[in-house]
């Protein structure tokens, strides 16, 4: 924290500096005190677990790429696959775990 010319500057924000800030101004005559400040703190998504470079599976059968993402507002994970949108009728995204492709094809 480095307070310049009255402001409160905070140099890398972290999760910890979230809280209620408040300024008060003090000389011999007065105490006054601004109302309480709100700083929340939003996290930018990170991998928990992201999924494999390479994964192999057999035709016909199902297979789960795993991904589980963080961040704060929590983010919501979506699938490309050849920079388009991946196909919601023969897949599933299971929250916190990853795609789920069913009876898979050559083409997947």
């Amino acid at each position: 924290f480095q307070v310049d010319s009255g402001g409160l500057r905070i140099q890398t924000v972290e999760k910890s500096d979230a809280g209620r800030y408040q300024c008060i101004a003090e000389n011999s005559a007065a105490v006054r005190e601004t109302p309480l400040v709100n700083l929340g703190v939003h996290e930018p998504p990170y991998f928990i677990e992201a999924p494999p470079s390479t994964k192999q599976g057999v035709v016909g059968n199902d297979i789960l790429l795993k991904c589980h993402a963080g961040g704060d507002p929590s983010p919501q994970v979506r699938w490309r696959k050849d920079s388009r949108d991946v196909d919601k009728q023969r897949s599933k995204i299971i929250d916190n775990r990853g795609l789920l492709l069913e009876n898979i094809h050559p083409n997947d």
